[in-house]
C-alpha cells in the first residue's frame, strides 16, 4: 500500500508537521501489522524525506522520482540517485 506524503509535505509550523508525521507513522504501523508492505509518496524530496526516514519507520519504498529528476538537472543523474540514496540510507546530509 502507499501512503500519501502531500499533507506532510505541505504543512507549515512544528505542530502541523508533526501531526502529519505522527499520522503517517499510525497508518504505518497498522499496515504493518495487517501483513502490508508500505510505500510513501507526493511530494517527497531532498529536505523533508529526513523527519519521513527518522520518524516514520517500516516504509519500505519511497516514490520519490520527479524530486531526483529535477535536482539531475543541476547535478547529473548519478549524483541525484547517490545523494538520494544517501538520504535513504543513513538519513544525513547531502553531501
Amino acid at each position: 500500500m502507499e501512503l500519501h506524503t502531500g499533507p506532510f509535505c505541505t504543512a507549515v509550523g512544528e505542530t502541523a508537521i508533526q501531526k502529519e508525521l505522527d499520522r503517517l507513522r499510525g497508518a504505518t504501523e497498522q499496515a504493518c501489522e495487517l501483513g502490508l508492505q508500505v510505500a510513501a509518496g507526493h511530494g517527497l524530496h531532498y529536505e523533508n524525506i529526513r523527519l519521513v526516514v527518522k520518524m516514520v519507520p517500516g516504509i519500505v519504498e519511497y516514490n520519490i522520482g520527479h524530486s531526483i529528476v529535477a535536482r539531475a538537472f543541476f547535478v547529473g543523474m548519478e549524483s541525484a540517485v547517490r545523494e538520494m540514496k544517501a538520504l535513504l540510507a543513513f538519513g544525513t546530509q547531502i553531501p
